[in-house]
């Protein structure tokens, strides 16, 4: 065999063959995110417990934040009672070092108290969610979603500004 070919192909060994393997975060995440959606899907709201840290942090638009897992389950109970056949599927889930970007989509039937009267209406919402990892729980979730999609299908209306709609004519 030639000189040069060996020297290349030692090189080339040692150059890819040395390597790190590649981390397969989803593995490393992929348990705490099935449990904690879990917990939305059913209400089993211990689910929490091995899912996230003591301190999980959320925030959301609509006021759904929490500052502690304690929070968090009420977050959770309470949107389980307006929407008690809730559920969340994940659409595309991308992982990185220490977080998970999810797609998602919401539905449910809007029967049980809440902030506001139940309408009795279906909503449907997509959404997106930027979960933080410390270790293998996750300890930090920024959830966005279109607010104003969730309120129209429950029936809310506005009224531009400067319309004459609910002004009253003297």
């Amino acid at each position: 065999m030639n000189i040069r070919y060996l020297a290349a192909l030692a090189s080339a060994l040692m150059l890819f063959g040395c390597a790190p393997a590649p981390t397969d975060y989803a593995a490393e995440m992929k348990p705490a995110l099935d449990a904690f959606v879990e917990a939305w899907n059913t209400g089993d709201v211990d689910k929490l417990d091995a899912s996230t840290t003591e301190n999980f942090m959320r925030t959301s638009p609509a006021g759904m934040e929490a500052d502690s897992r304690e929070a968090m389950k009420g977050v959770m109970t309470a949107l389980r009672a307006s929407y008690p056949d809730a559920k969340v599927v994940i659409t595309d889930t991308r992982y990185g070092a220490d977080r998970a970007l999810l797609n998602w989509t919401f539905t449910g039937m809007n029967t049980g108290p809440g902030d506001m009267p139940p309408t009795g209406k279906p909503v449907q919402l997509n959404g997106y969610t930027v979960t933080h990892f410390d270790g293998d729980r996750i300890a930090h979730e920024e959830v966005y979603f279109d607010v104003l999609s969730w309120m129209t299908q429950l029936g809310a209306t506005l009224t531009p500004p400067g319309s004459e709609i609910g002004r009253a004519h003297v």
